[in-house]
């Protein structure tokens, strides 16, 4: 992999990690981040996680170089913009930038708006791999192992970009898959976005209901199962869902007309459909588990 120097912006749980798991795959020669949290970058020089501490993205575009944005989905455009139009005044060609954005198209969009086309050596990926928990302090070596990442490339994109970044992702021991920025943001907004916003939802409301009776005192597994979501970071969160919204909006409503339809099975007291209808959604179930 004709990569000499990573470069990471961004230091959090997935910035970490992807450092940590590169050092140990032997993948590059030396690891750069760029971070404006200064507890981060010293915890991670001090763990031996990165090699150094750039000041700038000018510091970043260097030949020979991959640089992984792990930063909020709303700061990627720009700095995938403002890295290329740097390698591009310094004339080279050898230069990569991938990301770990969980929404694909609005980066996308927002990079052709600003310079005219989505730069050749961009290589957008989302690692679905992570944690309610945050910070380079929970980074983990084996985060990607095993884990899918999927990356959309654009149509300006570099075969040899492609490949270079599949590599990459593959080297520590993640598994790739190709699709485009629209099924990737259609398909995530449904089995993690969606999620999320229920989790949210449900906690919000349990808050409200525990000013009248103690129900966070009697909370059970299947509380602490589908809460464990709503303990993710907020800011990253928003990012998210107003960066997917188009796409999360009709998700919302498709699931309160599924709310609707088994609040009238209750409400209306039919035990045989309502027995009929939890019978499909635990096959379907199952049948998910089993895959």
């Amino acid at each position: 992999m004709p990569i000499k120097r990573l470069c990471i912006i961004g230091l959090g749980l997935i910035g970490g990690s992807v450092a940590m798991a590169a050092r140990a795959a032997g993948i590059c020669q030396q690891i750069d981040a760029l971070d404006c949290d200064e507890p981060a970058i010293a915890y991670a020089l001090e763990h031996g996680i990165i090699d150094t501490q750039a000041s700038g993205l000018e510091e970043l575009v260097s030949a020979d170089t991959l640089v992984v944005i792990a930063t909020p989905v709303s700061l990627i455009a720009d700095m995938v913009a403002k890295l290329w139009h740097q390698a591009q005044s310094k004339g080279l060609s050898s230069f990569y930038i991938t990301d770990v954005g969980s929404v694909k198209r609005s980066a996308i969009e927002l990079v052709r708006a600003e310079i005219g086309l989505s730069p050749s050596g961009f290589i957008p990926a989302h690692p679905i791999a992570g944690s309610e928990k945050n910070g380079v302090e929970h980074a983990q070596v084996d985060l990607l192992k095993n884990k899918k990442v999927i990356l959309t490339p654009t149509d300006e994109s570099a075969g040899e970009a492609v490949d270079l970044v599949t590599e990459f992702w593959q080297a520590m021991g993640a598994k790739t898959e190709q699709m485009s920025a629209l099924l990737h943001d259609e398909i995530y907004a449904a089995t993690s976005h969606l999620p999320h916003i229920l989790s949210f939802a449900y906690v919000q409301q349990m808050h409200e209901m525990n000013r009248r009776c103690p129900v966070f005192d009697n909370v059970g597994s299947g509380f602490r199962d589908f809460t464990r979501i709503a303990a993710s970071e907020p800011a990253v969160w928003s990012d998210i869902l107003l960066s997917n919204k188009d796409v999360i909006l009709p998700l919302i409503e498709d699931n309160i007309e599924h709310l609707k339809h088994i609040t009238s099975l209750i409400s209306t007291g039919n035990n045989t459909a309502l027995i009929d209808y939890l019978a499909v959604v635990r096959d379907i179930r199952q049948q998910i588990n089993g895959k």
